[in-house]
């Protein structure tokens, strides 16, 4: 395969994976813009770039490997229009990111003029206690990524020339320059200064001697646009690691948004530090906001650009809602149907009612689309016995009292047996014995016959009562 081919081969494997970075674009447009992650949009965006210059550089050896006038026409216009369809998905894809942010601003307005909780006042008490919607959120807030204003310059003496990364910043009175920087350009000092230091929640402050030196500040891209400087030589300027990829693409997916150009490459440690001396001779035109919290400042050396960016740690915000809707028709309808407005009291119930539920819950299947349970008919045995227990006390207190009247019978009876004994002259243990058991015999039939009188008398009160109750 000649180089021709495998460049081919090359640009197709490339065509192939920017089809499926289209094909993912437009599912995302697909959506609403409320559904749309902008971060994805970016890390999407990112790849597509990356592509894009990948694709770039192959067509363009592609075109020196041809050597046809025809075959360069049909791949030239191959190119073109494929490129044509990468800039479509791009501009839609940041259209949208616009439009994100447009949203976002919009409801943090809305969020800003909201008025406070003692402002709104319910119309009326009644529709409140109707009606009343109770919200509970938990909310975790992520740490914002803060955007300082870095750039980078050129930075050049009388015979060298270094492209150095500075910070702006408006709280220092002194500009500040790195010992390794001003040695690389051989710059030399031209006289000392001391300045006394106040170290962050320090009150009393350290005196200190700094070397004073010379040298230009240029833009990289526009080297006649520079400012001569004085700065102070110092061993360190900030420990902190100011460079992250993923924050600068994303910083500068936003700013091309806008049609702006950082002026930041994000990469490489702070070496000069622009004080309030010279800030204000860098510093060109009023801000442009690019979102809400993030601007972009016009300077001499290009588009600074500073500020916050939210959401920018792997730890997501979350936020749980718990709606609930009270109302007194719900209320009404769920005492209705309470059982204990029925006439039910669950704190009344035997033993016996509660086992007899549980067995019928234990023994209930759902089979055919319908529930079957057994019959419980079949009483326990435990239930039997404590029936029959409860038989034999009930017999025992109904013939109680007539015991009672049958031994005072046989008392009054013994002791006229005697007394009838005595007058007769009879004697001998076998006369008493027939005569006791001749009485105790006319003593049951006449407890028989009573019993049968009451039941009678009974039966006829009844009878008596239920004609009255008709009348």
């Amino acid at each position: 395969m000649n180089t021709f081919e495998k460049l081919k081969s090359k640009r197709s494997a490339l065509h192939g994976s920017i089809a499926k970075l289209i094909e993912k674009t437009k599912l995302i447009l697909g959506s609403s813009v409320e559904d749309t992650d902008s971060e994805e949009i970016l890390e999407l965006l990112e790849h597509i770039n990356k592509k894009e210059n990948d694709l770039n550089i192959v067509n363009s050896e592609i075109e020196i490997a041809i050597t046809d006038p025809t075959i360069f026409d049909n791949e030239l216009k191959t190119s073109d229009d494929y490129s044509d369809r990468i800039t479509r998905i791009k501009f839609q894809l940041k259209n949208r990111i616009k439009r994100i942010n447009d949203l976002d601003n919009s409801v943090a307005e809305k969020r800003e003029n909201r008025p406070s909780q003692s402002e709104r006042e319910p119309d009326s008490q009644s529709e409140q206690q109707e009606n009343e919607i109770v919200v509970g959120t938990s909310h975790s807030q992520c740490s914002n990524s803060t955007i300082l204003q870095t750039c980078n310059v050129l930075a050049s003496s009388e015979n060298k020339t270094l492209n150095i990364r500075i910070l702006l910043d408006s709280g220092s009175e002194r500009t500040f320059i790195l010992r390794e920087v001003a040695e690389a350009l051989n710059l030399e000092p031209i006289r000392k200064e001391r300045l006394l230091l106040y170290s962050f929640g320090k009150k009393n402050p350290e005196p200190s001697d700094f070397d004073l030196v010379q040298l230009q500040l240029k833009n990289p891209y526009n080297p006649n646009d520079g400012i001569p400087i004085e700065a102070l030589i110092t061993q360190h300027i900030s420990g902190a690691s100011l460079d992250s990829r993923f924050v600068v693409n994303k910083i500068k997916m936003l700013a091309e948004v806008n049609g702006l150009e950082p002026a930041d490459s994000g990469k490489g440690k702070i070496q000069l530090l622009l004080g309030m001396d010279f800030f204000c001779e860098v510093i060109r035109g009023a801000p442009v906001r690019i979102t809400k919290s993030l601007f972009a400042q016009k300077s001499l050396f290009g588009n600074i650009i500073c500020g916050a960016l939210p959401n920018m740690i792997s730890n997501k915000s979350s936020a749980c809602f718990r709606v609930s809707v009270e109302d007194n028709l719900n209320q009404h309808l769920r005492t209705l149907w309470e059982i204990e407005s029925i006439g039910c009291d669950t704190a009344q119930e035997t033993k016996h009612d509660s086992e007899f539920i549980k067995e019928f819950e234990n023994n209930l299947t759902f089979a055919d689309g319908r529930y079957e349970t057994k019959l419980l008919w079949n009483l326990p045995k435990t239930h039997l016995k404590q029936l029959a227990e409860f038989e034999k006390k009930k017999e025992e207190r109904q013939a109680r009292p007539l015991e009672n009247q049958r031994a005072e019978a046989l008392r009054q009876n013994g002791t006229e047996s005697m007394l009838e004994k005595e007058k007769s002259g009879k004697q001998g243990p076998q006369e008493d014995l027939e005569y006791l058991g001749q009485k105790l015999t006319e003593q049951q039939k006449a407890d028989k016959m009573r019993a049968k009188d009451l039941t009678g008398r009974d039966i006829f009160i009844g009878k008596k009562r239920d004609a009255e109750l008709k009348s």
